[in-house]
Formats: C-alpha cells, structure tokens, sequence
C-alpha cells in the first residue's frame, strides 16, 4: 500500500524474518535491518507477531530499542504498528523501547 508523497506502509511478519523465536542478537539485527529501513523512508510498519513463541531481551533490544539510535521515540510510537502481540510480547517491547529511551539504545557492533 502507497501513502501520500511515495511513502510506502508495509508489514513485517517476525515468523518469516527468523522463526517462531527471537532469541538471539543476531536474528534481531536481520529484522532491525528491515525495519530500520522501511522507517526511514518515512513509512509506517506493520510488526506481525502472530505466531511467534519466544522473543528474549537481546532479541528486542537489538531488533526494536536499537530503532531509537536514528528515531524519535514518539515518532517510532506512531510509525511502528504491532498486531498479534501477545501481552507477554508487548511488555518486553514497551520495557526495551522505554530503556533505550531513557539509557540510550543499544549498540552492536
């Protein structure tokens, strides 16, 4: 789908990106990279949680709190969109989004 000025809205399913559980930094850095890019081009993103078991903190923190080293916080709150989240899930998203905010992101190198 197309929004106005080119920006396109799309949507991540994390079970296509790395399975049916996020536990590593590395498989949070593959879905950063998808995320990171969409967002950038000023778009909103969809982040599909349906069918995913398992997701640990490096996992988060790598894939979402990372987002805050180019992103607003109030702007990623209104561009990433999450669905089928459990209420497990979306308290490990809020707990790393709210970290990264207030003691900076995470950095991998």
């Amino acid at each position: 789908m197309t929004e106005g000025q080119g920006r396109e809205d799309r949507r991540v399913r994390i079970v296509d990106v790395v399975g049916t559980e996020g536990l590593s930094e590395k498989d949070g850095l593959r879905l950063y990279d998808l995320l990171h890019t969409a967002l950038l081009e000023g778009g909103t993103v969809e982040l599909d949680f349906g069918e995913v078991k398992e997701l640990s903190e490096p996992f988060l923190e790598a894939a979402i709190g990372r987002l805050l080293l180019d992103i607003q916080y109030e702007d990623l709150l209104r561009r990433l969109v999450v669905c089928n989240v459990t209420v497990r899930h979306l308290q490990g998203v809020r707990w790393v989004l709210e970290h990264a905010r207030d003691e900076g992101p995470p950095v991998t190198f």
